[in-house]
């Protein structure tokens, strides 16, 4: 048996259940990531999609390009259903004592965006990024 997470942080999206700790235990490998938090959150058509916040190491600076190569790198690491449809640079993480990310106030932010219809200042969807991916529009 391995432990892989929290039962209750584990949500669906598209059909499929999906571990944040398994998409964050890939992001992390990317070499300008420090630390990243992985939440579900609601995509303009309103299904339930992985979004990823992440704080980068010091000698790297959140930047469009930056964004684009961990798209880039969750592309060539995560199969696609577990693939987060946007990412949130952050200067650091809301954490308990203990230093475990507070998830419920990354979802609570997420969602405080979602009512106004606001983008995080540093926040990028992978469809911004449409030409360099080289995506398809998904019906």
């Amino acid at each position: 048996m391995h432990f892989i997470g929290r039962v209750d942080d584990v949500f669906k999206s598209l059909d499929y259940r999906i571990s944040p700790f398994e998409v964050e235990s890939e992001i992390i490998e990317h070499p300008a990531v420090l630390e990243v938090g992985v939440i579900p959150t609601v995509d303009e058509k309103d299904r339930i999609v992985p979004k990823a916040f992440i704080v980068l190491k010091p000698d790297f600076h959140p930047s469009r390009q930056m964004a684009l190569e961990i798209f880039r790198f969750i592309r060539d690491h995560i199969a696609p259903y577990k693939r987060p449809r946007s990412l949130e640079f952050m200067e650091e993480f809301p954490k308990t004592i203990s230093a475990k990310i507070m998830r419920k106030d990354l979802r609570a932010y997420d969602e405080s965006l979602k009512k106004e219809d606001k983008r995080g200042q540093l926040e990028f969807f992978e469809i911004d990024f449409a030409r360099e991916l080289n995506l398809r529009r998904r019906k």
